[in-house]
């Protein structure tokens, strides 16, 4: 800060020339290929393979650039220079048609993430205090592996019937599920053998994103106009159509804590300084969500004109799915939670109630 005329000016040149560097280029391959050929006339064969890049955003990269270091609450995350993320992909698959109305599809794939986005907990020198400082820097240094196999199934059967049925097998695995898993994690327990916070994961852990099964379909059945005309059946049915959509989806991973009434939940939870280390990141999972869509239509001519009545149903088993639940009790109910929320509001009008009685009594 200089002086000029009574008023302070700042000097830019200081810190112009001290806080700001020219971060070095960074370039990357990024090769493709694709191939596919018959086998036999009805038998089809594919095959990719690819190196993926993804660009770090411009939020990572300049991620706390108006905090200073020396009064910054230790939690807040600092950018640095990153380099580009990459992926690995081989995928190949197999169509056959057994007849015009019956196709099989299978598909297999891998995936290597080999330099995602994540935060770490690093030493740096602090100039100032001569000494090394812990520091939330964001670095290339979280990996994983996606794996999976997809098979869909299409018929058709005239101009009645029309289905899909398709499932996927997938398991997903990585140091980190997202760039602050650690940091919401791990990273605040203490290691009895070191006496220091647990170190970042170095071997893969289930991703929180992974979904191990998926089992979709579509099923559609429409009866045209005139169709079997002159049976009853052909009476009941025609102009009628049934269009249905199903989901079975297998539960995704949460990490089960003791339970302090802190009310976490799951499913990709973090658990701050409660955690115990009684189980590995993402071991549970949630219950498998399923669902059953049902649309009925029925074509009538009313005056010259064509109208079409429906019925949409959702959930038309009614059954109950759960997006979220308590990762302390592994449940939609916590006790313990309930009571700490509770007691303090039921305490404090137990003593309101109190001091009025006494002053009416006065």
């Amino acid at each position: 800060i200089s002086a000029t005329g009574g008023s302070t000016a700042a000097d830019t040149t200081a810190w112009s020339t001290c806080n700001f560097f020219d971060a070095e280029p960074h370039g990357m391959l990024a090769p493709s290929i694709r191939v596919s050929f018959p086998v036999t006339d009805r038998t089809g064969f594919r095959l990719s393979y690819a190196h993926q890049v993804q660009t770090p955003s411009f939020q990572q990269l300049a991620w706390g650039h108006n905090i200073d270091i020396n009064l910054t609450n230790t939690n807040n995350i600092f950018a640095r220079d990153l380099a580009f993320g990459k992926t690995i992909m081989f995928e190949f698959g197999i169509r056959h048609a057994f007849s015009d109305d019956m196709v099989l599809d299978i598909s297999a794939y891998n995936k290597d993430k080999v330099s995602d986005v994540t935060a770490r907990i690093l030493p740096v020198l602090d100039p100032f205090k001569r000494e090394n400082q812990n520091i939330n820097l964001l670095t290339n240094a979280d990996f994983g592996n996606v794996r999976g196999v997809d098979i869909r199934l299409d018929r058709r059967i005239g101009q009645i019937f029309q289905g899909t049925l398709a499932y996927t097998y997938q398991e997903a695995k990585g140091t980190g599920s997202d760039p602050f898993e650690y940091l919401n994690t791990i990273s605040r327990q203490i290691s009895s053998v070191t006496g220091d916070r647990a170190p970042p994961p170095q071997a893969l852990l289930m991703s929180a994103d992974n979904r191990v099964h998926t089992l979709a379909g579509n099923l559609a059945l429409n009866f045209p106009h005139g169709w079997r005309s002159g049976t009853a059946l052909g009476t009941l049915l025609q102009d009628f159509g049934f269009n249905a959509t199903f989901r079975f989806l297998s539960g995704l991973p949460y990490t089960q804590i003791i339970n302090t009434g802190t009310g976490t939940r799951g499913p990709g939870n973090g658990f701050g300084n409660v955690y115990t280390g009684t189980e590995r990141l993402n071991s549970a999972s949630m219950p498998w969500t399923k669902n059953v869509d049902l649309r009925v239509t029925r074509g009538l001519r009313v005056a010259g004109r064509d109208l079409t009545l429906f019925a949409d149903l959702r959930n038309l088993f009614d059954w109950t799915n759960l997006n979220g639940l308590f990762a302390e009790t592994g449940d939609v109910v916590n006790d313990m939670f309930k009571t700490n929320v509770v007691s303090p509001e039921t305490d404090a009008l137990l003593t309101e109630a109190g001091d009025r009685v006494r002053h009416e009594d006065v």
